[in-house]
């Protein structure tokens, strides 16, 4: 039981990679196919299985998830669409699965027993100008758009040789009685290299397109991502940067103080980073 619960909540860190505004028209698409799509093409019942998870703990859904999309799973979401004065379709919309995130999150039964710090924002270059190493966490340029899993990591470095930049991502997701990592391994492919900037393309998602920009001057590395054709029109791109971990983790820790214990873990000095 604890395996299968576990792997629901790695869902949750690896499927919530792109955030919306609230009053983005996507919002309003069914929450299963869109997370399916925008999280390079996860299969629909991972999705439907996580939800349930989260259904399930807040006491609407009876059973343990099984990623299918049964009768008992709509009468689930109708009971929740209700308590959130919603019109009880049985089709949880992406708005609507938001706001179930944030219930589950809010949940007394989710309180982590520690804090966890990222790494501070660190860029390099070799001496040659052919690679280039840096660290950070993502985070939407947006104001109105926030990360779902702030507390993240990633490693890049980028080859000017082989043309390509390779991104280590590891996300963290707390539970009272256990920490959950999840970690993914992305590659992307230079377009572009000279002596001002670095730009390379992911196009491996059906559904979202991904650029990444490195800022040889300002040492800056930010990500665009925009969904293509998937829903009939694209959507214009979301921008997020690298930025620093550590300053991250300490605002997401103050503004969720209520949920948290004391720290087991305080943020250690980094050494400056080499490749």
């Amino acid at each position: 039981m604890r395996k299968l619960i576990a792997c629901f909540c790695l869902l949750y860190s690896s499927i919530i990679i792109a955030a919306i505004s609230p009053s983005s028209p996507d919002g309003e698409l069914p929450a299963t196919t869109y997370f399916a799509q925008i999280a390079n093409n996860r299969p629909e019942a991972l999705v439907i299985g996580e939800t349930q998870f989260m259904l399930y703990k807040l006491g609407f859904y009876p059973s343990l998830p099984n990623g299918e999309n049964t009768p008992l799973f709509q009468i689930a979401v109708k009971k929740f669409q209700k308590s959130i004065d919603a019109k009880q379709t049985g089709v949880l919309t992406v708005n609507q699965w938001y706001k179930l995130h944030a219930a589950y999150n809010n949940s007394p039964g989710n309180i982590p027993m520690k804090e966890i710090h990222p790494v501070s924002y660190q860029f390099g270059m070799s001496e040659d100008g052919n690679r280039i190493f840096a660290k950070g966490t993502w985070q939407f340029t947006s104001n109105d758009m926030q990360m779902l899993t702030p507390i993240q990591t990633s490693d890049i470095r980028c080859d000017k040789t082989n043309q390509v930049c390779a991104e280590a991502r590891a996300l963290l997701v707390n539970f009272t009685d256990e920490d959950l990592l999840d970690s993914q391994l992305i590659v992307w492919h230079v377009t572009k290299w000279d002596n001002n900037e670095i730009i390379a393309e992911d196009d491996s998602a059906e559904c979202i397109a991904y650029t990444l920009y490195v800022n040889l001057k300002t040492e800056q590395i930010t990500q665009s991502r925009r969904a293509k054709h998937c829903y009939g029109t694209a959507t214009q791109p979301m921008t997020i940067k690298l930025i620093d971990g550590q300053a991250v983790a300490k605002e997401f820790y103050s503004q969720n103080k209520t949920r948290y214990t004391t720290p087991t873990h305080t943020a250690e000095p980094v050494a400056p980073y080499q490749p």
